[in-house]
């Protein structure tokens, strides 16, 4: 009588496939089986709570690496192999929670954009803490704060979050940092100027619910150049501030115009004619 299982036997009783048997023995995970005198590979208790030990380290998550590691110690080891269960586990346990907290902060990120009326393109920030340069630039102008519109402040933080969102090099990182923190304190020890650039900000901020054929863009174009307010602004900040070498290296490097188009990207059609229509009559 054959006292011995044969390997279909002992894929039925486990549940697993033949192929995943001889898959572990090619690794080293389950010893070589005796075989009959037909070749048939035979299986025996002991090999059958092997495979079973497998199998369930493999459902709570282990590699078969770990597995390995966890079942090398001799049975006769009780002590040994428990220690070494028990450490592989209780990383797995490690590893799990972190996996939980990623996937937790994913969730919270997908409900935060399905309760929005119309959903944010995948363009927008997937992390908010992301920054490029408001950290520099709000310590001089927190006190100044109070008289700006909170949705202003809400896009600013937006297009900061959004340009963070890449690894710029280094070298124009600083360069871009410095000329923010820069007109920061040039707005500080003017807060005229800075009051002015806010209005300027609200009225460009209106255009965003506006179609682009709108006549508010003409309006908006017309109020800047009558009112010589961009004139006033950029004349007054380039008598003030003396270009540093790294601001230079900002403007000269060809990021300075991917990010210009990012920029551009935030705007709404009405916002962009906007803009090329102040930038034509800048340069007529």
């Amino acid at each position: 009588m054959r006292e011995l299982l044969q390997i279909g036997e002992v894929a039925t009783l486990l549940g697993i496939s033949t192929k995943t048997i001889r898959y572990y023995q090619q690794i080293g995970l389950l010893a070589a089986p005796s075989r009959s005198t037909s070749g048939y590979r035979l299986y025996s208790a002991s090999d059958l709570l092997r495979l079973l030990r497998i199998k369930r380290l493999r459902a709570l998550g282990l590699s078969l690496e770990r597995i390995k590691t966890a079942l090398a110690i001799p049975a006769a080891e009780k002590a040994g192999a428990e220690y070494a269960l028990r450490s592989i586990l209780q990383a797995l346990e490690e590893d799990l929670s972190t996996q939980m907290q990623a996937l937790e902060k994913q969730r919270a990120a997908i409900r935060k954009l399905l309760a929005q009326e119309r959903l944010s393109t995948l363009e927008q920030p997937a992390d908010p803490e992301a920054s490029l340069y408001l950290d520099v630039v709000l310590p001089y102008l927190e006190p100044l704060l109070s008289q700006v519109n909170p949705t202003l402040l809400e896009l600013e933080k937006r297009l900061d979050a959004l340009l963070g969102s890449f690894n710029w090099p280094e070298a124009y990182k600083a360069g871009y940092r410095e000329m923010m923190q820069s007109s920061a304190q040039f707005y500080a020890n003017y807060p005229d100027l800075y009051t002015l650039m806010v209005e300027l900000n609200e009225r460009f901020a209106l255009l965003a619910c506006v179609p682009e054929d709108s006549p508010q863009v003409e309006r908006f174009v017309e109020y800047c150049v009558q009112s010589d307010a961009l004139n006033i602004l950029m004349s007054t900040m380039l008598q003030s501030l003396e270009p540093a070498p790294a601001q230079l290296s900002h403007t000269e490097s060809p990021f300075a115009q991917v990010m210009g188009e990012l920029m551009l990207s935030t705007f709404s059609p009405a916002q962009r004619r906007a803009f090329a229509e102040l930038s034509r009559k800048s340069t007529a």
